[in-house]
């Protein structure tokens, strides 16, 4: 009995001392502002879904939003990697962007797909960061929003206390085995926490340099903000923390992001808080914040933390889409309207022309169709400027000097007005790879708009520089050389409010015009690679920048003129257009050329006509075939036909669409030249006389 009561008092004498050892354990000192838990909650719980990769790809690691998205559970996740989750066409896509990002430390924010379980794609927009360990890329973390739908994100985030339940038993063996116990698992669990601390410390620390750490106390003031504020809008923490008021703007997206702050201080979680701030610099940014409620060991609120994201570049990327939509809805229809009134303008100048052979060159008649025919061109140049809409509005470029262009646009533009025009270009002037015509229009468009908004005289101010653009540039264009033609009237200057929309297909401000001139040429320097942007302040003026990529070759200084004489000949002659009013009129001028002309409404009636004309031993000198021709047969298709048929054929495409594929490299396609629609009377002629001359049949 005495050496039982003997080992019982050592038994109790060791539990004693393991319950001073798991006291000393279970005491946790006060834990800073931002702990390993806050980490994990930020991780877990943010709305954005993020994914933690290794060095090959592979998931290691996904927050419950990524989970959610996707439909795997976490394990499955994690026996994964990316190229489960992409289409196969985007997965060289994917190795390049990972390519760029171990060599740069992340990359650009970028649009792509995503399968999920069900295999239903999503489209999301992906921000991606690389994760160092001893300067050495490990991994990666990809921050991902799911753009095709915004979830409502109505988790909460809870927080709940475990509480240990010790219950005593009479055997002090058997309670003393549990201690050991409950201590390694204390210190597993100590260890775990540490890794998993270091883990999400290293994610934060490479997250990207748009977005920043923030929380608030419980009356909405900045208690703490991340050092990444700098990289974001040039402050320090400190700054920032105490003068965050002052650099708001007067937008109205601040008014209702401090009610949506004012309801996370009262327990409700705001996804997507959208605030405007000057930076350091005056720059405007839009800042887009996710923010939970803080709780303090009671469940009392205590204040508010969240992570901001810089998504000033995404809103400018989503306006010049919108713009884009606009265009390609405008240029749809434009295409439709342009080809009529090609036909019709056609008919109008070649009746036109023909009437002047008639008449008398000093008579009142002869005199009255010349300004009738200036006017039809005009209406041609308006044609032109609607198929700049149609079909994307291609250039047809060369590499040009774009001193002379610009100048003289501006100078005729605004010849007989009250404003003065100034023009300067630096020295060096770097060549321009564009479409003259198109260049010529916007220029006219910008100094007619300077000359209406300036009725009682002022300045219009050009100059001419080459710039390098940055790659990390906020302007939407690639990197690189370009020239910049910058554009300043004296004006009145344009409201805030309206400048956004100067763009716009049909907008205008004035009581006369089509709102179509600056659509046109913003659409006009998109599609030669380049940049327009407008800045304006009320009272003192407009200024519109225009960016051109350099041609990187020396320009093309010759330019051929059209022929005026007209210049007759003999032959039999087919023309294929399906408009009546033209195959009549261009019937009429070839009888006056000399010719002996034939007509077909479309392709396969000259195909009859021609080998029937071939059987005859009476061939076509040549075909003059219309490229499109509605619910029919046209130019491109008719002429593999005739090719077939004869080799020697000779055809010469027409169409009102100067920007064509086809009538830019016409000889591709077997044809021996083109004549753009309208044209007159000498154009028809020069054009047959150089096909015709030195090409008779063998």
């Amino acid at each position: 009995m005495a050496d039982q009561a003997r080992k019982i008092k050592e038994l109790e004498q060791q539990i004693a001392i393991l319950q001073k050892k798991l006291a000393r354990h279970n005491h946790v000192e006060p834990l800073p502002q931002l702990t390993a838990l806050d980490y994990r909650v930020l991780f877990e719980h943010a709305f954005d879904p993020m994914f933690v990769l290794d060095a090959d790809q592979n998931y290691v690691d996904a927050n419950l939003r990524a989970v959610e998205l996707i439909e795997y559970d976490r394990q499955e996740l994690l026996t994964m990697s990316v190229f489960d989750l992409i289409p196969e066409e985007q997965q060289e896509r994917s190795r390049q962007q990972f390519s760029q990002l171990k060599a740069r430390g992340h990359y650009e924010s970028f649009i792509g797909k995503l399968v999920c379980k069900d295999g239903k794609q999503l489209d999301i927009e992906v921000n991606s960061s690389a994760i160092y360990a001893e300067d050495k890329i490990i991994g990666s973390i990809d921050i991902c929003r799911d753009i095709t739908e915004r979830l409502k994100v109505d988790a909460e985030i809870k927080s709940r206390l475990e509480s240990l339940v010790n219950n005593r038993t009479t055997d002090l063996e058997k309670t003393n085995r549990l201690l050991i116990e409950k201590i390694k698992q204390r210190q597993l669990a100590e260890e775990a926490w540490q890794a998993s601390e270091d883990k999400l410390r290293r994610i934060i620390d490479n997250m990207r340099k748009d977005y920043f750490l923030y929380s608030r106390n419980h009356s909405g003031e900045y208690a703490y903000v991340s050092p990444s504020i700098r990289d974001v809008l040039g402050y320090s923490p400190h700054t920032f923390q105490l003068h965050s008021k002052n650099f708001l703007t007067t937008s109205s997206l601040n008014e209702r992001a401090l009610k949506a702050i004012h309801k996370c201080l009262k327990g409700q979680q705001q996804p997507f808080i959208e605030q405007e701030y000057f930076d350091k610099d005056g720059n405007i940014h839009i800042l887009e914040l996710s923010e939970v409620p803080l709780y303090d060991a009671k469940g009392n609120i205590s204040g508010s933390e969240g992570i901001a994201h810089d998504i000033t570049n995404r809103k400018k990327m989503e306006l010049e889409l919108l713009k884009t939509q606009k265009l390609e809805s405008t240029g749809l229809l434009a295409g439709g309207i342009a080809h009529d009134f090609n036909n019709m303008l056609s008919a109008i100048l070649g009746n036109i022309s023909l009437a002047k052979i008639y008449a008398e060159p000093d008579s009142k008649v002869y005199k009255k169709l010349e300004e009738t025919e200036k006017a039809s061109w005009r209406a041609r140049d308006l044609t032109q400027q609607l198929l700049t809409f149609a079909k994307g509005g291609a250039p047809v470029t060369r590499p040009e000097s774009i001193e002379l262009m610009v100048k003289d646009s501006a100078w005729f533009t605004l010849r007989g007005s009250n404003v003065k025009c100034d023009y300067t270009a630096e020295q060096g002037l770097w060549s321009v790879e564009v479409d003259e015509g198109q260049i010529c229009q916007v220029i006219q468009n910008i100094a007619h708009n300077a000359d209406q908004c300036m009725p009682n005289g002022g300045t219009f101010t050009i100059h001419a520089e080459n710039t390098v653009i940055d790659e990390d540039s906020i302007l939407p264009i690639e990197g690189g050389r370009y020239v910049k033609i910058t554009l300043t009237d004296t004006g009145p200057g344009i409201p805030k409010k309206v400048l956004s929309k100067i763009f716009d297909p049909y907008y205008t401000t004035k009581k006369q015009g089509s709102g179509l001139g600056l659509a046109i040429s913003y659409s006009i320097i998109k599609n030669h690679g380049g940049l327009l942007t407008a800045e304006s302040k009320v009272g003192k003026g407009t200024t519109f920048h225009i960016y051109l990529p350099f041609s990187g070759v020396v320009p093309i200084t010759t330019h051929q003129k059209e022929d005026q004489v007209i210049r007759t000949g003999t032959g039999r002659i087919l023309i294929m257009d399906d408009d009546q009013v033209v195959r009549e009129i261009g019937k009429e001028m070839l009888e006056h050329l000399g010719y002996r002309p034939a007509t077909a409404s479309d392709g396969d009636q000259a195909i009859k006509m021609y080998r029937e004309a071939m059987a005859d031993n009476a061939p076509f000198d040549a075909v003059i075939m219309d490229l499109t021709i509605p619910g029919g047969m046209g130019g491109q298709e008719t002429m593999d036909q005739l090719l077939k048929i004869d080799p020697l054929v000779k055809g010469i495409v027409s169409s009102g669409y100067a920007n064509d594929e086809i009538m830019n490299n016409y000889e591709q396609y077997g044809f021996k030249a083109i004549i753009p629609k309208p044209y007159k009377i000498e154009r028809l002629g020069m054009v047959l006389d150089s096909v015709l001359k030195n090409s008779h049949r063998p």
